[in-house]
This record gives structure tokens, sequence and C-alpha cells, in this order.
């Protein structure tokens, strides 16, 4: 299944997705975990320089930063577990002045059940703006 937003769009395979405002979140099947995409408000969009800093600013200090292709987007991803034993897997992406947050998480216990679909998914992460 095809989700179009007003500024991107991507293939959801059969996970459903629930539209609020801005964001998307995006359930597989069974429900054991939330992937949600937030369009965030940049004027005039950020460089790799200003999302590493960004990704900086919302990890602890000895977290792994990589750089992330998703579709036609580029940035940053990092992997983390909070004290309540809930992974967390990120991307701060951007597209020109395009800037998007994806959020995955789940049980710790779960942290590679979905890998492969959250990203195939996201993989397809195309513009789709007007």
């Amino acid at each position: 299944m095809i989700y179009r937003c007003s500024y991107w769009a991507l293939d959801t395979a059969d996970w459903s997705v629930e539209p609020d405002g801005g964001c998307a979140l995006i359930t597989p099947p069974d429900e054991s975990a939330d992937l949600r995409i937030t369009t965030c408000d940049f004027e005039s969009g950020l460089s790799h320089a200003q999302l590493l800093a960004w990704a900086r600013q919302r990890v602890p200090a000895n977290t792994s930063i990589r750089q992330a292709e998703c579709g036609q987007f580029s940035g940053v991803t990092y992997e983390l577990v909070d004290r309540k034993a809930t992974y967390w897997r990120e991307w701060l992406l951007a597209l020109a002045e395009l800037v998007v947050l994806v959020s995955y998480c789940c049980e710790e216990g779960n942290r590679d059940r979905h890998r492969t679909a959250v990203e195939r998914i996201l993989s397809t992460l195309i513009e789709n703006r007007p």
C-alpha cells in the first residue's frame, strides 16, 4: 500500500497507517512495534552536519550515529535502549528543505523482528510535494 502525505510518500506493504496531522503512525499487522514519521518544520532544511548535531542532542554521548540513505532522503541514524527496556531506532533525514524524523520502537527483545521490513519500507521514501 502506498501512503502519501503532503510532503512525502512510501510503500507501507501490509503495515497499517494512521495519519496524525504532520505525522504518520505505521504499525505491523501484529501491532508489536511503532514506526512514526514526522515532517519537521525547518524553513531552509538541514545540512548533514546539522542533522548530525541534532542527533547528538537527542542521544547519550556514547551512542553510535551512522550515515543513512532512505529512498530519496539521506541523513543519520542511531539505535538505543531506554530505561524501560524499549528499543529505539531513529533516522533524521533531509531532502532539500524537507526534513523528517523517523522513530521505530518496540520491546528490546523484538529489536530485530521487523528490521528487514522497516528498512524495506523506508527504502521507498520519496518526496511527494506538489
